[in-house]
């Protein structure tokens, strides 16, 4: 991405950093990754009850790889 001027970059730099601050920034290759793999990635990360686990990844299984399988393994089931 290039800028006409240093200030439009730099509004678009500090707009980056607060979605990423607040973990609302997707980086442009970030849809490229597929739903079932960011899904693992957020039942794997922290903590969680055993029950809890087991009805993510029964979520997971039934619906969400299920999906994607579906629409031919694009990204995020969207395409």
């Amino acid at each position: 991405m290039s800028f006409e001027k240093k200030g439009a970059a730099d509004s678009f730099a500090a707009k980056v950093e607060r979605e990423k601050d607040l973990g609302t920034y997707i980086a442009p290759t970030g849809l490229l990754v597929p739903l079932v793999a960011v899904y693992r990635e957020f039942i794997d990360s922290g903590s969680r009850v055993n029950g809890t686990r087991y009805q993510y990844e029964t979520s997971l299984r039934l619906h969400v790889g299920s999906y994607s399988a579906g629409c031919g393994g694009f990204a995020h089931g969207w395409g």
